[in-house]
């Protein structure tokens, strides 16, 4: 095999990979800070089909602030939302609801940010009956860290 093929081809590989380490670094997002960790207390009555239920617990939210350096704009937070602390208790029949439910979101960071995100519910490990709550959640942000949550529950509006 013909030697000056050989070390062409392997240049262009060793080129190539070098053009796709570049890239991959330049995109790849900074974490500006350390995850900040955050609990939300919860106590909100929620519409339901057939009952009213009372939904309490902690939401817990982790914040991470990732710095954007693709492109020339705001830095972005993620947000992991943990409902697995938030349980209801049916108004009527006194049927308890549990969710297991994580959200994982990015948004823009900003000072004030109002976040809707939906999470499944159910009674009696039975999962065939699954409803879906909505949580708003209003954060409030510095450049580097979550200053306050609030939240509030609410059924899906029918269609």
């Amino acid at each position: 095999m013909n030697t000056y093929f050989v070390q062409r081809s392997f240049l262009r590989c060793v080129q190539q990979a070098a053009i796709a380490v570049a890239i991959i670094a330049t995109a790849a997002p900074a974490i500006a800070a350390p995850p900040q960790k955050m609990s939300v207390v919860v106590r909100d009555t929620v519409r339901g089909e057939t009952e009213n239920i009372v939904f309490s617990g902690l939401i817990l939210i982790t914040g991470t602030v990732i710095e954007n350096a693709v492109v020339d704009g705001p830095n972005m937070i993620q947000l992991l939302v943990d409902f697995s602390g938030v349980s209801g208790i049916g108004v009527t029949t006194g049927k308890k609801y549990v969710t297991s439910a994580q959200a994982i979101l990015h948004r823009p960071l900003v000072a004030l940010d109002t976040i809707q995100t939906s999470f499944p519910f159910y009674s009696d490990n039975q999962l065939a009956r699954t409803r879906t709550a909505f949580a708003a959640l209003s954060v409030s942000y510095s450049p580097n860290a979550i200053i306050s949550v609030t939240s509030k529950l609410t059924a899906p509006t029918p269609y």
